[in-house]
């Protein structure tokens, strides 16, 4: 059974943070937080001390895949394959996680409604090459 984590951009600075994703209404306004990993909450602990706010924009799941330099793979990332540069994505339908080539995945206008027709699925819990980054990402590099 994979861990269930997150990512995402914090507000403050753009940096990317891991761990629980958790979404608090704070005086009447939703809000979005990471909770780290490392994130330990005692009695006199303030959870505003501890949640990093995040861009919710930016969220997303961890895959259960690694790279094959070991590197967790999340929805959202861009992985390099013989043929081209690819998204992984969260399949609803299937419950499972594919990847898109970039391009295609680019001209989708509703990109929460990815049809599987040319969905690439991982057979197995390794991505063959490498992470090149994340669409959210300004540069493109991770």
């Amino acid at each position: 059974m994979r861990p269930i984590k997150f990512k995402a951009q914090r507000v403050s600075d753009g940096e990317w943070v891991e761990g629980s994703y958790i979404r608090l209404v704070v005086y009447g306004v939703m809000k979005h937080f990471i909770l780290p990993a490392n994130g330990l909450m005692f009695d006199d602990v303030l959870l505003k001390d501890i949640l990093i706010e995040i861009d919710p924009n930016t969220l997303c799941q961890f895959t259960g895949l690694v790279d094959i330099d070991r590197v967790e793979v999340y929805e959202h990332d861009i992985i390099m394959t013989e043929i081209c540069l690819m998204v992984v994505v969260y399949v609803a339908t299937s419950a499972s996680f594919g990847a898109v080539p970039l391009k295609q995945f680019n001209e989708l206008s509703d990109k929460s409604n990815i049809s599987t027709d040319d969905m690439y699925w991982f057979d197995n819990d390794i991505v063959d090459l490498g992470l090149y980054g994340n669409i959210h990402d300004k540069t493109g590099e991770r």
